[in-house]
């Protein structure tokens, strides 16, 4: 991880959903944030002749922005909340079939959940909201809404 502050990103994950330290190093990203609160991350393991093979064809982002850092925590985007996800022990929301129609339109849930969280759907994560104890703010963007 880089080390222009991800070590606080690290440590706030690590606080607000729970993902061990050791499993956020092997992912293997370098965090590097912006002036802006914006974190963009990009992939330390891949090999350069590999990332350019996967350049040409459209599969390797070299750089993907990761969540941004808000004045009450970090906000996760919808690619860190899948990567995140399936490590997450805490401040993870199960949502239904009527609910995550709702959210991937852009909507939002109702919920108690306190502060941000990270929204499951079966086995899918489909992003991040932030719940105010009765209504959870949706944060998909509008390119990713159905």
């Amino acid at each position: 991880m880089s080390d222009n502050g991800a070590i606080d990103i690290i440590a706030m994950i690590e606080d607000e959903f729970g993902v061990e330290r050791k499993v956020l190093e092997r992912m293997g990203l370098e965090l590097d944030i912006r002036k802006n609160g914006r974190i963009y991350a990009r992939s330390i393991q891949c090999s350069s002749v590999l990332c350019d093979k996967l350049r040409k064809v459209g599969g390797y982002k070299q750089v993907f922005y990761f969540g941004k850092l808000e004045k009450d925590g970090f906000r996760p985007s919808m690619d860190a909340c899948a990567l995140l996800g399936p490590f997450a022990t805490k401040n993870i929301l199960e949502i239904g079939d009527e609910d995550v129609v709702r959210w991937l339109q852009g909507q939002d849930i109702e919920g108690d959940a306190v502060g941000y969280v990270i929204i499951r759907w079966r086995n899918f994560f489909v992003g991040c909201g932030k719940g105010n104890g009765k209504v959870i703010r949706n944060f998909v963007p509008k390119s990713r809404r159905i």
